[in-house]
Order: structure tokens, then C-alpha cells, then sequence
């Protein structure tokens, strides 16, 4: 009797290991069961780095804005992780190169973004393609005189680019 006493609590802890384990698989499971969404660095070659960054961060909250809680969009840094640990890099400028990048990384959509300068305006050109097809889903094209402007833009257009894709109701947390 002793020592199926002592036995009890050893029961008792892998009972709880195996329950654990079941949630953490549970979680993880619908985690990967949402689709994941890639935004990718923006391209203009009159624009300095740090606005390419910052457009495609503003396209990134756009999409959160305009997908909500269903979709997963992956970081700039989540997607450099996943490449660099098979041996790839994060450039990309055609179309083909875009979707074949966001295979790669398991995204079923990806975003791209270039800017082109036409007599004095920035034109602002989006793209939204889907990966298993590598079909464009959704285009749009916008301008502006300033770069201000242009980051405005890039949310905005961003929002409307994935509405197509978008839940019916999408969910918010304010806090």
C-alpha cells in the first residue's frame, strides 16, 4: 500500500503531462489551421530604405486591420527566420519569384508592393497574389505627391487590396 501511495503522485503528473501536451497540440493545430498572409518589402529604387520599411509595416497593419484574428500575418522577422533556415533570402521582384517565395514560407497569400516615380508623383502599386494557384487575386494602384502621403497609402490601399479574402466580420480587439 506504501508504495502504490507513492505511485500516485507520478500518476498524477504524467496524467497532467498528457493533458498539457493534448492542449499545446490542440492550440498549435488551429494556429497552423489559419491562413497565413506575407507582406513583403516594398521596392522603389528613388526611395530611401527606411520608407520601403516602414510602407510595407503599414501594409502589414492593414492587413491585421482588414483580416483580423482568422488570418496569421507573418512578421518581417518570422519570414527572414523561415528562409534563412532553409537557405534562402527574402529579395523578391517578380510576380512568379513572389508566389514561389511565399510557398516557401507556407503563406497561402502574399502581399507585394512597389512604388515608381512618374513626372514628380509617386505611384503606389499593390499586389495580392495566391499561392497554391499563383493567381492574382486583387491589384491597386494609387498616387501621391509626398512621401507622408505615400504611408497613408500604403494602410489604406492595403485594407481595400484584401477585402476579397477578407472575413465577413472581422474581429477587433481595442485595448
Amino acid at each position: 500500500d506504501g508504495f502504490a501511495a507513492l505511485q500516485l503522485p507520478f500518476v498524477f503528473l504524467r496524467v497532467l503531462a498528457a493533458v498539457l501536451l493534448a492542449v499545446q497540440l490542440l492550440l498549435s493545430a488551429q494556429a497552423s489551421a489559419s491562413p497565413r498572409i506575407a507582406v513583403l518589402e516594398f521596392t522603389g529604387p528613388a526611395l530611401p530604405p527606411s520608407l520601403l520599411l516602414l510602407l510595407s509595416d503599414q501594409a502589414r497593419e492593414g492587413a491585421l486591420e482588414s483580416l483580423g484574428t482568422g488570418f496569421l500575418v507573418l512578421t518581417r522577422e518570422n519570414m527572414a527566420e523561415i528562409l534563412s533556415d532553409s537557405g534562402m533570402e527574402l529579395s523578391c521582384a517578380s510576380g512568379e519569384c513572389e508566389v514561389e517565395l511565399a510557398r516557401n514560407i507556407g503563406a497561402d497569400y502574399v502581399v507585394s508592393g512597389s512604388v515608381t516615380m512618374v513626372e514628380g508623383l509617386h505611384f503606389l502599386n499593390l499586389k495580392l497574389h495566391e499561392s497554391a494557384k499563383g493567381s492574382l487575386v486583387s491589384s491597386r494602384t494609387s498616387k501621391a505627391s509626398r512621401g507622408a502621403e505615400l504611408v497613408e497609402l500604403a494602410r489604406s490601399e492595403s485594407v481595400e487590396l484584401l477585402l476579397p479574402i477578407a472575413p465577413a466580420k472581422v474581429e477587433r480587439t481595442v485595448i
